[in-house]
């Protein structure tokens, strides 16, 4: 969720770059379609749609290489859409302008503190979980009296968990409002603010 909003904030506050975005999809449904022919291969009647799609990256991919290796110089097609990875794309979600209002630097500082309070509980957290990696199935095991036990986790982490998706969600609320301008958006974000603010006041 953390990544969606952030990559919705970024495109929303430079639209200029969200041909980039859509461009990425074809190279990365090309890659996705090499491996599965490599391990599986395709039935006959797909292969239209196969070229259509090499046609489509072609198009597109000379925009997402990158330098592999500085010493030889050798390229390679990125593994993302953007220079940036998600915490550089929060930190540069709202880029003020020479020629920013007061308004609009303050609205470009207070979007960088949602995101600095959502970045730990609504990203690099939940990443350190959704890989096998040691610290993913430690954490599901404690010792007691010399014994492994499983941990239950207890309600804190929970409720922090849920608390940041809330923000989260709030957050994507907000950027759909400002991007499509919807009757009476104000009233009802305002509306939500309270809810969340009521819901989490203990």
């Amino acid at each position: 969720m953390f990544e969606r909003v952030v990559t919705a904030r970024y495109i929303h506050n430079h639209p200029a770059e969200a041909s980039a975005f859509g461009d990425f999809d074809y190279v990365q449904r090309r890659k996705l379609a090499r491996a599965l022919e490599e391990r599986l291969g395709f039935p006959e009647e797909m292969r239209p749609q196969l070229v259509e799609l090499n046609a489509d990256a072609d198009r597109v991919e000379n925009q997402f290489v990158v330098t592999d290796c500085e010493t030889c110089d050798s390229k390679r097609v990125n593994y993302t859409w953007h220079k940036y990875d998600v915490p550089a794309m929060a930190a540069n979600t709202e880029r003020s302008r020479p020629d920013a209002t007061p308004d609009e630097r303050k609205e470009a500082r207070e979007t960088k503190r949602r995101f600095q309070k959502m970045a730990t509980f609504g990203y690099f957290d939940p990443m350190g979980h959704t890989h096998a990696t040691f610290r993913s199935m430690a954490s599901a095991f404690g010792e007691e009296n010399g014994e492994m036990k499983r941990v239950v986790a207890d309600y804190g982490v929970v409720d922090r968990t849920v608390w940041t998706a809330h923000q989260i969600v709030l957050e994507g609320l907000l950027v759909a409002g400002q991007r499509f301008n919807p009757p009476q958006f104000e009233d009802a974000f305002r509306c939500a603010t309270e809810h969340f603010a009521e819901s989490w006041r203990r």
